[in-house]
């Protein structure tokens, strides 16, 4: 019987389980897409599709946003036609992570057991199905490439096709594309030298596909070029202080299936078990290397993944964008399996040498860790996401219950932090520390796409039917032109979040926001990764009667 049941664990049938899986899948992301609330990225980037024209989607909106337009133009259609926010947003990427997860278990060389199970890992349900950002088009295409990769000599435009769709799903995806062509490349041409026949590559049709998947490259990579004026988010900015993080080579690696060193908060990332972390990633790289090696896939498996890697490092790097290398080191995983799998010679000197029972099942145990760990995280952000709120949704609701939408109503904006300890509260740095970036950097594309309009004055002030964050970094000279516009307002009747208006109006101090202005609501956000949340306030402060109508100048 325990035979029986090993084999049709490790089984490649397809049948009923498959199915069953499927409409699991389905199923569990849409109950839990229910209770999900997009976070601001979701919601940017239905602000866009909305409110930036065809154009500006493509050539402009680019700039600042750092990865490719296809994404906001599958959702253009939806959004200009004022379909349903929450539920077109979620319909859209359930249908790229759907196909995914199809072809998964369709068509991967899997076991059964692991077939089933990776649908519902981390990366593949929370967060990519569930939270809904481009990284499913990621997805989407690394699947695609590892179904098309053992044939993709003899069939190249399968294998093209949706290396276009991985250049036009992220920066990332460009990167990885790149050296997934580099790899191709130098196959072809060492496959014509070696049989002597090197003239012939030109008539290789493989090539020309080549050179569409270059063009198609340069031209995607011209529309992300970050802007002059583009601000970025990402914290240590320098060369030196990203090269001081070449650690993060072994860490990354190791966090996208089962580490838990990189948390939600990057930039107080936890350093409990770094040591731990590293070395266990460096093991991990080791095995990696001796499979890939052994299996003919070194080239497919380093150049590509440390290319992402480096440019993750050095560019920018984020926590979410993990997956990406959980997908990725699955497409190599995939197409070793595909291709009559060897086991590395070592292994099994390692085995002898190992033959204790003791050894065999903390062995066992070890592995039945690491892949219930993903497991475990889509537990608890799943649950925690269905029983915490995000609480734009109620916010969005507390504004139409109370007819607040249409009054003076000031959104919180961020700033820059010059240094020094003198953090007053969680919104407010005092004014010697500060750098105020007044021109499109409030947090209203959030609440966006719950209204048919701006409902916030401060918010892109100067293009005010633009209903997006544009990452603008703005100069001196813009911070005093839009205090300007914004004082012809008057002291506003509603903030949200404590706002700095001393910077706004220079006859107030910072104590008197406190006296002017009562808490009138708070709404409780929380965002989950892994093990991890954060938790943060929307505030609503309502004006004093005595201070209404005031403030503007005279």
């Amino acid at each position: 019987m325990k035979a029986e049941t090993k084999a049709k664990l490790l089984s490649m049938q397809r049948g009923r389980a498959e199915l069953c899986v499927l409409i699991g899948y389905i199923v569990g992301v849409i109950v839990v897409g229910i209770f999900h609330e997009p976070w601001f990225d979701e919601a940017q980037a239905w602000s866009i599709a909305r409110s930036a024209s065809w154009h500006d989607i493509v050539f402009k909106v680019c700039h600042y946003e750092g990865h490719p337009p296809l994404w906001s133009l599958m959702l253009a259609p939806f959004a200009k036609l004022g379909a349903p926010f929450e539920v077109s947003l979620k319909a859209v990427n359930l249908a790229v992570c759907g196909a995914a997860v199809w072809l998964i278990l369709y068509k991967s060389p899997f076991p059964k057991i692991v077939r089933c199970l990776i649908p519902f890992t981390f990366f593949y349900f929370y967060q990519t199905a569930v939270i809904c950002r481009p990284y499913s088009l990621v997805l989407l295409a690394l699947t695609l490439l590892a179904c098309s990769y053992k044939k993709r000599n003899e069939k190249p435009l399968l294998y093209v096709l949706p290396m276009l769709l991985l250049c036009a799903s992220h920066a990332y995806g460009l990167v990885l594309a790149c050296g997934m062509c580099l790899v191709w490349v130098a196959e072809i041409f060492s496959s014509a030298v070696r049989e002597k026949r090197f003239l012939s590559v030109f008539k290789d049709k493989r090539c020309y596909l080549l050179l569409a998947v270059l063009a198609f490259a340069l031209f995607t990579a011209s529309l992300i070029m970050p802007a002059d004026d583009v601000r970025y988010l990402n914290m240590d900015d320098s060369f030196g202080k990203r090269a001081g993080k070449l650690y993060m080579l072994l860490v990354y690696p190791i966090d996208s299936l089962f580490g838990l060193y990189i948390d939600i908060d990057t930039v107080k990332q936890s350093q409990s078990g770094l040591i731990a972390t590293i070395i266990g990633g460096a093991l991990l790289l080791a095995v990696l290397f001796a499979v890939t090696k052994k299996n003919r896939k070194l080239a497919i498996f380093a150049l590509p993944y440390f290319m992402f890697l480096l440019f993750g490092v050095f560019k920018y790097m984020y926590w979410n964008h993990l997956g990406i290398s959980t997908f990725y080191l699955m497409f190599v995983i995939w197409i070793i399996l595909d291709d009559k799998p060897q086991v590395p010679d070592i292994f099994g000197k390692i085995q002898k040498k190992v033959e204790s029972k003791l050894t065999v099942n903390l062995g066992k145990a070890a592995v039945c860790g690491m892949v219930l760990m993903p497991l475990a995280w889509t537990c608890y952000c799943s649950v925690s996401d269905i029983i915490s709120p995000y609480g734009m949704r109620e916010v969005a609701q507390y504004i139409k219950d109370n007819d607040i939408e249409g009054h003076d109503i000031m959104m919180y904006w961020l700033f820059e932090y010059k240094g020094g300890d003198s953090l007053m509260d969680d919104w407010y740095y005092t004014a010697e520390n500060r750098r105020n970036m007044s021109n499109e950097q409030s947090d209203g594309s959030s609440l966006s796409p719950y209204f048919d309009s701006n409902i916030f004055y401060n918010f892109n002030i100067t293009h005010h039917d633009d209903l997006y964050n544009t990452f603008k970094q703005t100069p001196e000279e813009d911070n005093e032109r839009n205090f300007a516009l914004w004082r012809e307002y008057g002291y506003p009747e509603y903030m949200f979040c404590k706002c700095p208006l001393d910077s706004v109006f220079p006859e107030l101090k910072y104590e008197d926001i406190e006296e002017m202005y009562d808490l009138e609501a708070s709404f409780e956000r929380n965002c989950f990764y892994k093990f991890s949340t954060i938790t943060e306030y929307v505030q609503i402060y309502h004006i004093k009667d005595e201070y209404l109508g005031k403030g503007k100048p005279q």
